[in-house]
């Protein structure tokens, strides 16, 4: 029996806690060079903007069992009957790898590529399923 595979990752980008940080840093400066203006501004605007920015950021990920791939696991679930799929393929455009699932009636669909785990982790748990991630910089 194949136990059923996870891969999650928080939503919450190192982007957020960046903009956190530079909050914090034009808070301590307003207030230290007194400047309340500045201060209410900020606040303000990073309280609205930064709140939105962790609250609509839910977690990213697929969940694999014996026989479903799940995309956007924790947001949105959509499941796909790994019967229906022919093959995955990978396509390297940035840092992060394009996979498209394609389907045994030759249509396409894309997936998030911050949803997927890396390649060869995904490779690995597709093959345990009878489904092949086709990447021609895969070393495997």
């Amino acid at each position: 029996m194949i136990d059923d595979y996870e891969y999650r990752q928080s939503g919450r980008s190192q982007l957020v806690w960046l903009s956190a940080a530079v909050v914090a840093f034009l808070l301590t400066f307003g207030i230290v060079n007194d400047a309340p203006d500045i201060v209410m501004m900020v606040a303000v605007l990073a309280g609205v903007v930064l709140g939105w920015m962790l609250m609509m950021s839910p977690a990213r990920g697929i969940r694999v069992d014996a026989t479903h791939l799940t995309l956007n696991a924790w947001r949105k679930p959509r499941q796909i009957a790994l019967a229906d799929i022919d093959f995955l393929r990978a396509v390297h455009w940035t840092q992060d790898s394009d996979v498209t699932v394609v389907y045994k009636d030759g249509t396409e669909e894309s997936t998030h590529p911050r949803d997927m785990p890396d390649l060869e982790t995904l490779a690995r748990v597709m093959a345990q399923r009878g489904v092949k991630l086709k990447d021609p910089g895969l070393k495997a």
